[in-house]
C-alpha cells in the first residue's frame, strides 16, 4: 500500500470519527429527551389523578358537613 493511500485513509478516518461521535450525542439526546417527556407525563398524570380524588373527597365530606344556622 503506498504512503498516498495510508495517508488519505487516515485522512477519512479522522473525518468520520468526530462525525459518528456527532451523531451519536444527538441521538443520546433524543432518546433522553423523549425520557424526560414521558417522565414528566407520567408525573403530570398522577398529580391530576390525586387532585381529581382530593376534589371528590371535599365535596363528599362538604355534603356532610352539618349546616350551621346564620344570624
Amino acid at each position: 500500500m503506498s504512503l498516498r493511500l495510508k495517508l488519505l485513509l487516515l485522512g477519512l478516518a479522522t473525518l468520520v470519527l468526530p462525525w459518528g461521535g456527532c451523531q451519536y450525542a444527538r441521538e443520546m439526546e433524543s432518546a433522553l429527551r423523549e425520557g424526560e417527556e414521558n417522565s414528566l407525563q407520567a408525573v403530570s398524570q398522577t398529580i391530576a389523578a390525586s387532585l381529581q380524588g382530593a376534589r371528590i373527597f371535599c365535596i363528599v365530606n362538604l355534603c356532610r358537613l352539618p349546616m350551621r344556622p346564620t344570624r
